[in-house]
């Protein structure tokens, strides 16, 4: 069989900001590989990871050699030279530099952009510069912290730009409530919800700063985790009475409005008992979602003892949410491994085939954190599949 022609190729930014740029041709039957959906047919067979500069750098070479200057245009501006990072957040969101997500027109005919350009993953928006803005800020409060990736499917949605910055109590700094508040702020939570944020940071032992962008919507959570000793877990599994383990403010960032959430952490339950717990968070619900969350329980299951799978219940003052998280980072295992479940869970929300492969190809080697799950504040089922967590220096 003749090595195919390249004849196409694509882009992602990763979380690192990096560029991975991938060579390949459109998939044939004599290869093998049929996609299972025609709508996703790109066979990589060559792949180059780039720093953003040098990915910017590349745009302009390819503009000088074949002689078709970039479009002008606000989003684009002269390359960028190699800087050393800065140790501040900016005190804006981010830079206002060309980011991998810009669109470029090299000259081409409207027919040869559809036939040869491909969109990138993450376009510039103010919703890029909050979230840039928001690992700027940790990174300065914190450089050691982790980094934790996640997509959301719920029914007809799929919501992918999502991210988790995690410190622990080693590494934050003596000034780390008035910076958290400064944080916080910056990115519009509320004032009324600042004694219960400041009431929570004098118990903090960790901080979870998370992120959630959409088209019409940005999310923004502030997770502040008790220490839960052994002496309150032991009585937590005899007195069959969960333990608050962390409390959670989430707001939006431009309508203001807020939730505060209770996470619950049951100890000392069997996988059996965690089982059933799991299948009461979908009640009313469609029976199938609560099989597929204990099909991932049980592979988990198989890996660890059940009391290293640490199950957490979520409640939301005033909402009608109820939902469980279910941590197996211990577990060792990637997403590719719950693929069938995925899947299920893909269809079971009406996400197409195509769409959902687009992502999950991005992603099935990355090692499988935690599902959470249940009926959400608006009163729908949904499962958040987190992943891929790094520690960040």
């Amino acid at each position: 069989m003749s090595e195919p022609e390249i004849n196409t190729f694509r882009m992602r930014r990763e979380e690192s900001g990096r560029v991975t740029l991938e060579f390949g041709h459109r998939a044939r039957p004599e290869d093998g590989l049929a996609p299972p959906d025609p709508a996703y047919s790109f066979v990589a067979r060559h792949q180059i990871d780039l720093s953003p500069n040098a990915a910017w750098r590349l745009v302009h070479g390819l503009s000088d050699t074949l002689h078709r200057p970039l479009a002008a245009g606000p989003s684009l501006g002269a390359v960028v030279p190699a800087a050393a990072p800065s140790t501040q957040p900016a005190p804006m969101p981010s830079p206002r530099a060309p980011t991998p997500g810009t669109r470029l027109d090299l000259g081409a005919s409207d027919s040869q952009r559809q036939r040869g350009s491909t969109p990138l993953n993450l376009p510039h928006s103010p919703m890029a510069e909050q979230g840039d803005w928001l690992r700027a800020a940790v990174r300065d409060m914190a450089p050691l912290h982790f980094h934790e990736r996640s997509f959301r499917i719920a029914p007809g949605q799929l919501q992918s730009n999502r991210f988790l910055l995690s410190v622990n109590s080693r590494e934050l700094p003596p000034d780390a409530l008035e910076r958290s508040w400064a944080i916080c702020q910056h990115l519009g939570m509320p004032a009324a919800l600042r004694p219960q944020v400041e009431a929570a940071l004098a118990q903090a032992a960790h901080l979870h700063f998370g992120f959630e962008g959409e088209t019409d919507q940005i999310l923004c959570k502030l997770y502040v985790e008790r220490a839960v000793s052994g002496l309150d877990a032991a009585r937590a599994r005899e007195q069959g009475e969960p333990a608050l383990q962390y409390v959670a403010f989430k707001w939006d960032t431009s309508s203001g409005r807020h939730v505060v959430a209770h996470y619950h952490w049951h100890a000392g339950l069997s996988a059996a008992a965690i089982g059933e717990r799991i299948a009461m968070q979908f009640e009313g619900a469609d029976p199938a979602l609560a099989a597929q969350a204990n099909q991932v329980l049980g592979l988990a299951a198989q890996r660890l003892p059940a009391d290293r799978l640490l199950y957490l219940e979520v409640t939301e003052d005033g909402q009608p949410r109820r939902s469980f998280d279910l941590n197996a980072y211990d577990a060792n295992l990637s997403l590719r491994d719950f693929q069938g479940a995925l899947f299920a869970m893909r269809d079971a929300f009406g996400i197409g085939p195509s769409r959902f492969q687009v992502l999950y190809d991005q992603v099935k080697g990355k090692r499988f954190g935690h599902l959470a799950g249940g009926i959400h504040r608006d009163g729908r089922p949904f499962f958040n599949v987190y992943f891929g967590g790094v520690r960040q220096a």
